[in-house]
């Protein structure tokens, strides 16, 4: 019927832009800000006492950060993505860095057989190999420039890799 059935607002309330998809895993909702604002994870539950009343715990909390436009995803249980400083990986339930990288710093990240693909804010490209104890930039390279920053995410279809950047598409085999 439309109506609200929870929120969780406290780390959003800094400026910045809520543009994060929020990912959902095992009955938690993880989401960033954007660009300075933090982010954090709850638990969803059910109140048995009031009938389709929804309640969301907070499990864990992060500070401001810079992760600008959807540098998140869960694999296994584990969060991978940049957020300004890095691009690492943290433990879902508990908000815990596990390790980070260096690079990329501003990214989208997607995932697809078993690889990270970013696409970073200055049309630089990262393969990522990585699990839960470590992770390491397979190759790199950049997209021709066709004027200001990069916002788009990356997608994958038919094994192939889109990338957008200003008014061109590229798309790259990846098998």
């Amino acid at each position: 019927d439309g109506s609200l059935l929870w929120r969780y607002d406290k780390p959003f309330k800094q400026r910045g832009r809520l543009c994060m998809t929020p990912i959902f895993h095992k009955g938690v909702v993880f989401t960033m800000g954007g660009e300075l604002c933090g982010g954090g994870a709850v638990r969803l539950s059910s109140n048995a006492s009031q009938t389709g009343k929804i309640i969301a715990q907070e499990l864990w909390q992060l500070p401001r950060t810079y992760s600008h436009f959807g540098g998140y995803v869960e694999v296994n249980g584990k969060i991978y993505g940049s957020n300004g400083k890095g691009w690492g990986c943290r433990d879902f339930m508990t908000g815990e860095l596990l390790y980070k990288l260096p690079r990329p710093r501003f990214s989208a990240t997607i995932y697809a057989d078993g690889r990270f693909y970013c696409l970073g804010h200055k049309g630089d490209v990262y393969l990522i190999a990585a699990n839960q104890t470590a992770g390491k930039v397979i190759s790199q390279f950049t997209i021709p420039n066709h004027g200001g920053r990069t916002w788009a995410r990356p997608a994958i279809a038919h094994r192939r890799l889109y990338l957008r950047r200003a008014d061109k598409l590229y798309v790259y085999a990846i098998r």
